[in-house]
């Protein structure tokens, strides 16, 4: 009798867990979409500023996000390739005076970095990423 209270015991702990597992998972997994989506804005804001350096010493715009290398004061998270440069499930390329990432999940995710004026086009930005500091303070 006794064993076969602790083994119900363990089985209804082991299913109140792995219910509250479940129950928190959605909430971790766009939690976690909504902190590589901030990573990922602050790598466009970071090669932004790169491609202003680039055009500052050659007069325009690189499409081949590797020419920006020497502009980098820092190690970049990803190596620098030619367009579109990829890059913690995001894709970044240049069009035009726009440097647009997008998510590769869900290319109908994005943002546009406007390269002359320095402003940000956050119309399309992934879910919570429209409500942080660096939508807001661009805009």
């Amino acid at each position: 009798m006794r064993i076969g209270t602790l083994l119900l015991i363990s089985i209804l702990f082991v299913m109140a867990l792995v219910s509250a597992v479940l129950w928190r998972w959605p909430a971790y997994q766009r939690n976690q979409q909504q902190k590589s989506g901030f990573q990922a804005a602050e790598l466009g804001a970071h090669l932004s500023y790169l491609e202003n350096r680039y055009r500052h010493f050659h007069g325009t715009f690189t499409e081949d996000f590797s020419q920006l290398q020497p502009y980098a004061d820092e190690k970049m998270p990803c190596a620098l390739t030619s367009s579109p440069y990829l890059c913690g499930g995001y894709a970044y390329t240049l069009e035009g005076h726009w440097l647009v990432m997008a998510s590769q999940l869900n290319p109908e995710d994005y943002l546009a970095f406007e390269l002359l004026q320095g402003g940000v086009d956050c119309s399309h930005a992934p879910e919570g990423l429209e409500k942080t500091p660096i939508c807001s303070s661009l805009q």
